[in-house]
């Protein structure tokens, strides 16, 4: 079994004891059978042309993330344009189920969670084990993060929950958090496919960019999330992704991707922007009053490179009920997925200067 903890952190990081752990259609929708937007696998060299979804190679790992919007949030209080279909909590998890099936993923980081053993039980049928992580120690909120991965490619020898709690939450009483999951490949062919990695899956709160307390905030959560891994084996690789609240190549972006901040295998790159000519996506949060990407993918960039990403959701699709979430899309988050080969540190061809 594995291993797991919960790591309380304030600012200055202080550890706390460890504890137990498509398709697209312009026909009705049906609640019985909701059709959703399914994404499609672009690479680069062919953007913006569409290609079909390959077979994973030799020493590849593929990650997705996905916000899926917290069940108590979908009231038309907070989405007027929506509607009664488009907010109902068993539409959308139809809708989700036939998504995390289409992206069909290694490891799937999911945000805003809030009926976990439903959840669990869904991923479970796909052949998924995860670990979960709510708000609620910290907090009011109902939601929290969870993180999946295939049974027949990983198994978990070690998982902790990050929280920093916040005298100051956020309207919805979230404070930051982080789960950290330390994945072991059940088989592998070569010595590069048999280390373990890391993957943190990350939801941080919303601050405006030129708040410097949201900025120390969010600084001080990945610290802690970091610590936590590096305080057990910060040679292996990692995936970093969620929901960061923060705009592309602002400060924390910025900071995220430095090239000094936690050593070599935590040396971070955005597999969008490495892909897209230095740019993210346009949006990956898309309703009536934010239209902006706050959802990213990081990865070591001495230890993996992306092979492949998925195409986000064009906006006229996005924009065709007014914005997110619709009929055919549960979340006003889209998803991110990237494909990772996994190469030695000496291999790599991602140098500082990319």
């Amino acid at each position: 079994g594995s291993m797991g903890q919960t790591v309380g952190c304030e600012l200055e990081c202080v550890t706390r004891q460890a504890r137990d752990s498509r398709k697209s259609s312009d026909r009705p929708i049906s609640l019985v059978e909701p059709r959703c937007y399914t994404p499609t696998f672009m690479q680069p060299a062919t953007w913006p042309t569409k290609c079909a979804s390959r077979r994973k190679g030799l020493n590849e790992i593929s990650v997705a993330s996905f916000d899926i919007l917290a069940d108590d949030e979908c009231v038309a209080s907070h989405f007027p344009y929506c509607s009664a279909q488009a907010l109902n909590n068993e539409s959308r998890l139809k809708l989700l189920r036939e998504q995390l099936r289409a992206l069909n993923s290694d490891v799937v980081c999911l945000q805003e969670v809030c009926d976990f053993a439903t959840v669990t039980q869904m991923m479970s049928s796909m052949g998924y084990d995860g670990v979960c992580q709510s708000h609620q120690k910290v907090s009011d909120a109902s939601d929290g993060v969870a993180t999946f991965w295939k049974t027949a490619e990983f198994t978990c020898s070690y998982h902790a929950a990050v929280l920093l709690p916040d005298p100051g939450c956020d309207e919805l009483g979230r404070a930051d958090i982080a789960l950290v999951a330390a994945l072991v490949p059940v088989r592998s062919v070569s010595k590069i496919d048999d280390e373990p990695f890391w993957v943190c899956n990350v939801h941080l709160r919303y601050h405006t960019p030129s708040d410097p307390k949201g900025i120390d905030r969010t600084r001080a959560a990945l610290h802690c999330a970091f610590q936590a891994m590096d305080g057990r084996d910060e040679t292996w690789p990692v995936m970093l992704a969620g929901v960061f609240n923060v705009f592309p190549l602002g400060p924390v972006y910025q900071w995220i991707v430095g090239q000094d901040n936690f050593g070599e295998c935590f040396r971070l790159m955005s597999a969008y922007q490495f892909y897209q000519s230095g740019q993210e996506p346009a949006f990956t949060c898309y309703n009536h009053l934010l239209k902006n990407t706050v959802d990213y993918i990081f990865f070591s960039s001495s230890r993996f490179q992306p092979v492949q990403i998925l195409q986000t959701m064009p906006e006229s699709v996005a924009a065709a009920s007014t914005a997110l979430p619709s009929e055919m899309h549960p979340s006003d988050h889209v998803p991110l997925k990237v494909v990772l080969r996994r190469v030695a540190a000496s291999d790599s061809t991602l140098s500082d200067s990319d």
